[in-house]
């Protein structure tokens, strides 16, 4: 039996992630049977999937009488398995043709970007999107893992952003992609809080600045220093480099510290100061990143010296430690849930002349420098109509008495608002943090408050063969509220009011009386940036 079929194809290609399809109305032509009995669908220009994996896409018409609508209807099944493949760029047609023994012919056309025009003012940015992007151009059938990956390594690359959109290309199937690329390599900013202990502090100021390098795959170097007002109670020091290797996500890490702070108060006739150096080499790789779900793993080493004197110049104790670690994580971004959850297992090592178990000069007698723990950390937001609730679960676990630099401290920094930093500690921990936010309140045309409440919640666990262990298990908690302003520059301000419930040693110490908490930071180089931009824009009216 011989039918006759009139050709449909493709009138707009692939314009976007989603492919735009346009077919003749024909209305009741369509749906009227013709003269075929289908057996068989071939499909011609498929690369990826074999025939066999198609034969779902038409085998309930076997038999049957079809009509164009019917012949459709396949088409768009045949694309379905593509899609679901990873191949959604991807159009069946079929064209015209003559029919013969039921086998119809429905070609496939596997879309391709055929061409990349980057565009942007800055050079630099240019080059890495054209670096990133490139490896794109034609691949055929175009995975959708693929543009996945690429827009993951720009949104990952320092100080670079990127829009794209596809156009109509010059060939069926064939995309150009289109990518426009800028490039801010500064961001200076500089905060101040009232977190710190009261004996070397409270209040702390911080000044960072970040510059975004211009290699293929993008790299940031930072420099952070911070200081009591008085410049003597504790001052520190932070630069580090980081740098993408290549275009799937392989980035490497090196940060060091140096800090000294110098307690005074009740203990300023001990003459007490401790000094640190640290650093940390870290290698990761991004798994998985489609701007919803991100998935990496990190592995990485920390040293870490650190020593007390007493009277000036008596050493009161010193530790060295090199802790090797390997964790994961995992992010998820939605339209109204954003998650995060990490989980790492350290371990210290015997290197570069580490501290060992009995050394005389470590600050607790019973501790373990080579101890093994693990720490894990889950961060979340779910908004539910104009509210946002917000969580915050940590701890750590181990089954050895720990050095003190690797113990869980409750405190401002940490989850425990309204504890001075360092008033408790343990050896494992199980942390929460629960806040309600209402963000978004309009003070004036500018600026907008975020008023919160917020509980948190600590339990501090120590081994039995602790021997130095305060406690074998203490919970702590604090309730509280207050504002956050966001104000154009940008800037950010936030004033709470926190209520610790407990001593926190539960040795006799009074309870910690509440406590108001102040903390500003504001990007200084994007107030600078707006006051130009505003000058030069009142200059030219």
């Amino acid at each position: 039996m011989i039918g006759i079929l009139d050709g449909w194809g493709l009138a707009a290609p692939l314009q976007s992630s989603v492919q735009v399809i346009s077919t003749p109305n024909t209305g009741a032509v369509d749906s009227a049977p013709l003269a075929i009995i289908l057996k068989h669908v071939n499909f011609p220009g498929a690369t990826v999937v074999p025939p066999h994996d198609l034969q779902p896409a038409w085998q309930n018409f076997v038999g049957k009488p079809v009509a164009l609508a019917d012949l459709k209807t396949i088409a768009r099944n045949a694309e379905a398995i593509y899609a679901g493949r990873g191949y959604p760029f991807v159009v069946v047609v079929p064209p015209a043709q003559t029919v013969v023994d039921g086998v119809v012919r429905l070609d496939v056309i596997e879309g391709q970007i055929s061409d990349l025009t980057v565009l942007g003012q800055d050079a630099s940015a240019r080059r890495q999107a054209t670096r990133i992007f490139q490896p794109l151009v034609g691949m055929r059938p175009l995975p959708a893992v693929a543009v996945e990956r690429a827009y993951a390594t720009a949104r990952a690359t320092p100080g670079l952003a990127v829009a794209g959109a596809l156009r109509r290309g010059t060939k069926p199937g064939g995309m150009d992609l289109v990518v426009e690329a800028a490039r801010d390599p500064w961001r200076v900013a500089a905060g101040v809080n009232n977190w710190a202990a009261r004996p070397v502090g409270p209040w702390v100021a911080t000044v960072q600045a970040d510059y975004f390098g211009a290699s293929s795959y993008g790299d940031q170097a930072s420099i952070q220093a911070s200081t009591s007002p008085d410049f003597k109670a504790q001052y520190g020091f932070q630069a580090r480099y980081e740098r993408r290797l290549n275009a799937y996500g392989t980035y490497a890490d090196a940060v060091i510290i140096a800090a000294k702070a110098k307690p005074g108060g009740a203990v300023a006739e001990l003459n007490l100061a401790t000094n640190l150096i640290g650093a940390r080499l870290e290698v990761g790789q991004n798994l998985v990143d489609d701007g919803v779900i991100a998935i990496s793993l990190k592995a990485g080493l920390d040293i870490n010296d650190q020593e007390t004197l007493v009277f000036g110049s008596e050493r009161l104790s010193r530790e060295q430690l090199r802790t090797l670690s390997l964790g994961g994580e995992v992010t998820l971004q939605g339209e109204n849930l954003k998650a995060s959850a990490s989980l790492e297992f350290r371990k210290g090592v015997d290197l570069l002349g580490a501290s060992k178990a009995g050394d005389q000069d470590l600050s607790r007698a019973s501790a373990d420098p080579k101890a093994a723990m693990v720490r894990w950390k889950f961060e979340g937001e779910w908004r539910v109509a104009s509210q946002v609730l917000a969580a915050r679960f940590e701890g750590q676990d181990t089954g050895s008495s720990l050095t003190t630099p690797d113990q869980y401290v409750i405190g401002n920094q940490t989850i425990g608002r309204g504890y001075q930093p360092g008033s408790a500690f343990a050896d494992s921990a199980v942390a929460v943090s629960l806040e309600l936010r209402r963000p978004g309140v309009k003070l004036s045309r500018s600026i907008k408050a975020e008023p919160f409440i917020f509980v948190d919640a600590a339990r501090l666990s120590n081994p039995r063969n602790d021997i130095e262990r305060l406690f074998d298990r203490r919970d702590l908690s604090s309730i509280g509220g207050g504002l956050r302003f966001d104000v154009p520059g940008p800037a950010r301000f936030e004033l709470l009011y926190a209520h610790p419930s407990a001593p926190p040693l539960g040795l006799g110490e009074k309870k910690p009386a509440p406590t108001v908490l102040f903390s500003a930071s504001v990007g200084l180089k994007a107030l600078a940036d707006n006051v130009l931009r505003r000058k030069t824009s009142g200059a030219t009216r």
